[in-house]
This record gives C-alpha cells, sequence and structure tokens, in this order.
C-alpha cells in the first residue's frame, strides 16, 4: 500500500488497527528518495508516543515532503510533542497541516508544540487540536506562538477544550485577521481523560415513562418499582405495555456524529442510532 501511495502521493490508513511497530516502515518510506508522497492520514491507530517518535526521523528527513499528516485518536500524550515541536522547527519540513484531535496533549503538550510553531522555519497553516483537554494555559501558549510567529498559521481547531474566556480573548488578540480560530463546544468537563470529556447529562422524559417506572433527583434518576405503580397522567407519547421511558434531550456523539436516542428497558439501558 505505502508503494502504491508513493505513486498517488495520498494514503489512507486510518482504523486499520496499526501500532508503533509499523512506524518504522512509515519513516523509511517518508526518507526515500523523490517520494511524492504527501498526504498521510493515520488516525484511529494505536500509534503511542513511541510510535510518532520514529515516524518524526522521516519527517525531518530532507526528502520528505509531507504536507498533511493526520495522527487523530491515536493514544498520544505530551510525551510526544517535544519532537513533534522538533519537527515544525526543522527547515526540512513542508508541514502544512498537522491533526491531533481526540489525543491527551494537554497543556504541557501545546506549550511544547508552541515552540515549534513561534519559530521561523514553522510553515503550518494549520492544526488540529479538538478533544485535546487544552484550558486557558495552553491558549496562552499558543497566543504567544501566534505573536512570535504570524504569517503562516491559518486554522487552529481547539473545540471541545476549555478555554475560558481569559483563553479565548488571548488567542483573539494574538491572531490575524487571516486565521481561522474554532474554540466552539468548549467547557469545564472537556477537561476530563477519554471519551468522558463528551459526556452531557440527560433529563428524563417523564410523559413518556412506563408507570411502573418512578422517577427521581429532578428527573436524573428512575427505578424500576414492579406491581407499583405511579399516578402519572395519561399521554399520547407514554410507554403502556414494558417498562421504557426516554430522555428528553438527545446527544450528538462526538465521535460519530450521529444523533442518539436514550430509552430504558427493563433494568438497562440501551442505546438507538437514528
Amino acid at each position: 500500500m505505502l508503494g502504491e501511495a508513493k505513486v498517488l502521493g495520498k494514503c489512507r490508513l486510518n482504523n486499520c488497527e496499526l501500532t508503533h511497530k509499523c512506524c518504522n516502515i512509515v519513516a523509511s518510506a517518508l526518507q526515500s528518495s523523490n517520494s511524492p508522497l504527501r498526504d498521510l492520514d493515520l488516525s484511529y491507530n494505536n500509534l503511542g508516543d513511541s510510535g510518532v517518535e520514529l515516524l518524526c526521523a522521516g519527517l525531518m528527513s530532507p526528502n520528505c515532503e509531507l504536507q498533511r499528516l493526520g495522527l487523530g485518536w491515536c493514544n498520544l500524550t505530551e510525551g510526544c510533542c517535544d519532537v513533534l515541536a522538533s519537527v515544525l522547527r526543522s527547515p526540512h519540513s513542508e508541514l502544512r497541516d498537522l491533526e491531533l484531535r481526540d489525543n491527551e496533549l494537554q497543556d504541557s503538550g501545546v506549550r511544547a508544540l508552541s515552540a515549534g510553531l513561534e519559530d521561523p522555519h514553522c510553515k503550518l497553516h494549520r492544526m488540529g487540536l479538538s478533544g485535546c483537554r487544552v484550558t486557558q494555559r495552553g491558549c496562552d501558549s499558543l497566543a504567544s506562538a501566534l505573536c512570535s510567529n504570524p504569517s503562516h498559521l491559518r486554522e487552529l481547531d481547539l473545540r471541545y477544550n476549555h478555554p475560558g474566556d481569559s483563553g479565548v480573548r488571548a488567542l483573539s488578540a494574538a491572531k490575524l485577521d487571516t486565521l481561522t480560530l474554532l474554540v466552539d463546544h468548549g467547557g469545564e468537563n472537556r477537561t476530563k481523560p477519554g471519551p468522558r470529556k463528551y459526556g452531557c447529562q440527560l433529563t428524563l422524559d417523564p410523559n413518556t415513562a412506563h408507570r411502573e417506572l418512578s422517577l427521581s433527583e429532578g428527573n436524573r434518576r428512575v427505578t424500576h418499582t414492579p406491581g407499583r405503580k405511579e399516578p402519572y397522567p395519561d399521554h399520547p407519547e407514554r410507554f403502556e405495555y414494558c417498562p421504557r421511558l426516554c430522555a428528553e434531550r438527545v446527544c450528538v456523539s462526538a465521535v460519530t456524529g450521529r444523533l442518539s436516542s436514550v430509552c430504558l428497558r427493563g433494568r438497562g439501558l440501551y442505546s438507538s442510532d437514528r
């Protein structure tokens, strides 16, 4: 496949169950003489920090002309950010788009990346940091980097993080008119590790609850009460024949982008995609 990519210039290896063991091979392809590979997507693989360190040896090669690299959801931490910053600082790097969404980089990792962004050799046009547990401190580092090297970056994706008002103000003050800054869907819950950062609290719908289901705690808790019926009023959407209810809210999955309705049947919850 990498051999074909050398001809086509683009290689999509996302969600292929790859690990760090394949990264030496990929790095060798990037270092090969006159390699035309420009676009490489390795997202949704368990590469880890050690895999990225191996990749960076290829990215810093004078022969490498890769312009876009996708490393979203690759089980990365702040431990790989120093070597990624070295790639951004390298005079040989042609990287224009670096996607790092949904990795546990946190503020310390973003601070290391910012050291690469502020270098005059950095040619990056876009950086994706959505869902990387970035707070105000990380935004301050990015703002400082933008002030030091404002000439290249065109888009900075910080959605699903917690920049806070002060972090947004710092970035807004530093950015140029040509930079698109994305900070939607922020909040303190975005600092939680893993998929929990995308969680939301559902309110159960009393108009759909079977009469053997008792709601409490502001319609956030439900108890199955076999043989004992609650005095709910008649409603056309109420479940009458099985102990089930629906939520008043639906969540948009940050992973799939699909709407899911959440219902209770018997003693367990289940989710159905729409």
